[in-house]
């Protein structure tokens, strides 16, 4: 027979959160009175009762005569989620037990008291210039180290507070999970669960165990472009700050935010331009065949290989005339007499690049 039938204890204590003091609450699973209490308590000062386990004096003290528990001090979910004491009723003058040994779990309920941390950040990205709307950019994630089981408080929603409108975040939370050994879960309450190992977890038996299960809700978020045609001769860096709230983004919701610092990389979307239609050079009867003649140079907006430009002669425009050769170091076209001709006469050649 079990010796307690009150397990569900209304214990809390406050604790600083940032600004202001918070409370966690705690309570015990089982649902039950406020105080431990046996039968054999006819209120005649001949029951004691004893506190053993987790925390059991530093954490948790009972009163010896009515059976009520008391946290010592603040108790902090994150750091440990529930604590297994064991409780027994004893002759007050004999301390000879009067009921065997019973265990029962506090739990510590959660509050608010954590705002969404980004893993990683800055972040830093690349895409492609002219990409359509919706290209996918980077992905940013973000956990919380609250409860994702209770209330809101591990619900995350993400929002651009700086960089719209040429990006976007989808706002509802994404991916999330929990961690620990191979197992199928048969029964569970929040952060507490009755598991069934399959590995040497338990004693190597398959059976039901009492496992703690660390729950931080993370979640991932994309960030895609918004605007079409962004463009890298335009604006080429875009810094991008995401927030990240929690209880859903509602008023009073703690938020974290990150950078995200995106480049436009290059396309080749601008063709070589000259810098006039038209260039008139003077050919010294001296010159000889093979000599440079002349220089030309057109400008290209973009970048790296989709810069380097190449130069020709029109075909049947004087290319019987002159040759032209590319300068890899600094671009120009390089006019070359091909064959002797006559200075006297006029010699019109079309380029391209």
């Amino acid at each position: 027979m079990q010796l307690f039938t009150a397990e569900r204890l209304s214990i809390a204590s406050k604790k600083e959160s940032g600004r202001k003091s918070e409370r966690e609450s705690v309570h015990s699973y089982t649902k039950g009175q406020r105080h431990l209490h046996t039968d054999l308590d006819r209120g005649e000062s001949e029951v004691k009762y004893t506190l053993s386990g987790d925390g059991a004096g530093s954490i948790f003290t009972i009163d010896q005569t009515t059976g009520d528990i008391h946290a010592l001090r603040s108790l902090d979910r994150e750091e440990k989620p529930y604590y297994t004491l064991r409780a027994q009723a004893v002759d007050m003058d004999t301390n000879r037990p009067l009921e065997p040994e019973s265990e029962f779990v506090i739990k510590v309920q959660d509050i608010n008291d954590n705002e969404p941390k980004f893993l990683e950040g800055p972040y830093t990205a690349t895409v492609p210039e002219m990409s359509p709307v919706g290209t996918y950019v980077t992905q940013v994630t973000a956990t919380d180290a609250d409860d994702p089981t209770y209330g809101n408080s591990a619900r995350v929603v993400y929002s651009i507070l700086h960089g719209q409108p040429y990006f976007s975040v989808d706002p509802k939370t994404g991916k999330h999970g929990a961690s620990g050994p191979d197992c199928s879960l048969a029964a569970s309450q929040p952060a507490v669960a009755v598991l069934t190992f399959r590995g040497r977890s338990c004693g190597g038996r398959r059976r039901p165990c009492v496992f703690l299960m660390t729950r931080h809700k993370t979640s991932q978020r994309v960030i895609k472009t918004a605007l079409p045609n962004m463009d890298r001769e335009v604006k080429e860096q875009y810094q991008v700050l995401i927030q990240a709230k929690d209880m859903g983004g509602q008023l009073g919701g703690l938020a974290g935010t990150t950078t995200v610092n995106i480049s436009l990389s290059d396309v080749n979307d601008n063709p070589p331009r000259f810098s006039k239609s038209f260039f008139h050079l003077r050919v010294p009867e001296s010159s000889a065949v093979g000599s440079a003649v002349g220089r030309i140079k057109a400008h290209d907006l973009d970048i790296g290989k989709n810069a380097e430009v190449e130069y020709n002669i029109v075909p049947g425009d004087g290319g019987a005339m002159f040759d032209i050769t590319t300068n890899e170091h600094n671009q120009e076209g390089i006019i070359v007499l091909r064959r002797w001709y006559d200075p006297t006469g006029t010699q019109t050649t079309y380029l391209s690049s």
